[in-house]
């Protein structure tokens, strides 16, 4: 007979290391390559001391001259504080009583469960790894066409089963609406329940339950046009440390060499990885056809995720990345400070499955406490494309 107790080692010794291995190995290129770990962990917050220029103390002067006096390079501590990511999964009490005919059953429903959350641990890692970390999925716009469906300005955050609020401000006006279908052609979604007015007010956000300003830093934090700091310094007094912005009307070699070259010149880094919305990789393959161009592979097979590559620099593409975009990474330059690595939540007992208040079901939470800093953005570019 499986118990809750054998259940609880099977989730600890068996489950928790598929769990961790899969979300560390598969979730995308990017958050498989950069470095995880606790020693930029302080307190509660998530600490990168980063070193912009050279020392200045090495000059050519006359032998019986002063020697020149040293000058450290400059020093900015970068800081983000540490966000809790939670998953949660449920196992009904009748589903344990099931293992009394018979283990088999049991251990499906149980394979099942562990899954479902991997899926929507995983799915909602990659895209907090493409956004601010402010949680916005999507705004309303104009017209929904009724108070179940609503038409949104991008679908590319949204999949059934989502639990979502609507926020005006910084203040929610309607919780809890579960997503029952996405219509990515007319870009609209559907939910359980009646939306509020308040809701359907062109420009109300639309978050995760209960993630709004709560989510990790993503690639896009270090690029964006709205945000005025970064991590915790104001751009405008370490403007040195910003990353680039490049515009073009083409998806080019030319546009991409630029980059590329740029960077070099002025970091002294080359990026290891492209990150790439779908439609900009259509359009740099398109004018590799056009051009009658060969197609560059990546062959390292080491990291387990396909793609075509520009002058030795793979081309990684990313469902969550916003439209006409690309980013130019160093995966080096970027850490995922934690507190740990993926673990349960244990009660007062060591118990990972504990009962659920007024369900006759067992409960078992997920969680890493956990922030993204890029402890070199200057070495870092973001590519846009613009219309002529």
């Amino acid at each position: 007979m499986l118990t809750v107790s054998n259940m609880d080692k099977v989730l600890r010794s068996v489950y928790l290391d598929v769990l961790t291995n899969s979300l560390n190995e598969r979730t995308n290129a990017f958050y498989k390559k950069i470095q995880k770990t606790s020693a930029n962990v302080y307190g509660k917050e998530i600490i990168a001391p980063c070193s912009f220029g050279i020392n200045g103390g090495v000059a050519c002067v006359d032998e019986t001259s002063d020697l020149p006096e040293s000058s450290v390079p400059t020093i900015v501590n970068f800081k983000a504080p540490m966000m809790n990511i939670y998953g949660n999964m449920e196992l009904s009490d009748k589903l344990i009583r099931i293992s009394d005919k018979g283990v088999g059953s049991a251990v499906d429903m149980l394979n099942y469960e562990v899954k479902s959350l991997l899926n929507s641990a995983s799915y909602n890692l990659r895209r907090m790894l493409m956004q601010t970390g402010d949680g916005v999925l999507s705004t309303v716009v104009t017209g929904s066409s009724s108070n179940t469906v609503i038409n949104v300005a991008e679908t590319r955050n949204f999949i059934e089963g989502m639990v979502v609020d609507f926020v005006s401000g910084q203040n929610v006006v309607c919780s809890g609406r579960k997503i029952i279908y996405v219509d990515k052609t007319n870009k609209t979604i559907k939910v359980d329940a009646s939306v509020t007015d308040e809701a359907l007010v062109a420009g109300i956000k639309i978050t995760v339950k209960g993630s709004f300003n709560k989510e990790i830093y993503g690639v896009p934090y270090i690029f964006s046009d709205t945000i005025t700091t970064i991590y915790g310094n104001s751009k405008a007094l370490v403007s040195y440390a910003v990353p680039a912005k490049y515009e073009n009307t083409e998806v080019t070699s030319d546009a991409l060499q630029e980059v590329l070259d740029n960077l070099e010149e002025e970091s002294g880094s080359v990026p290891n990885m492209i990150i790439s919305s779908f439609d900009m990789r259509r359009k740099y393959l398109n004018y590799l056809r056009e051009k009658s161009l060969n197609i560059d592979y990546n062959n390292q097979v080491d990291d387990g995720f396909s793609s075509i590559c520009y002058n030795g620099v793979p081309i990684y593409t990313d469902a969550f990345m916003e439209a006409n975009t690309m980013y130019f990474i160093n995966s080096d330059d970027f850490v995922m400070g934690q507190l740990a690595d993926w673990s349960w939540i244990e009660g007062t007992n060591h118990d990972i499955l504990h009962p659920i208040a007024n369900k006759a079901a067992y409960g078992a939470t997920l969680v890493k406490y956990c922030n993204l800093i890029c402890t070199k953005p200057s070495a870092q570019a973001r590519l846009k494309l613009v219309t002529e």
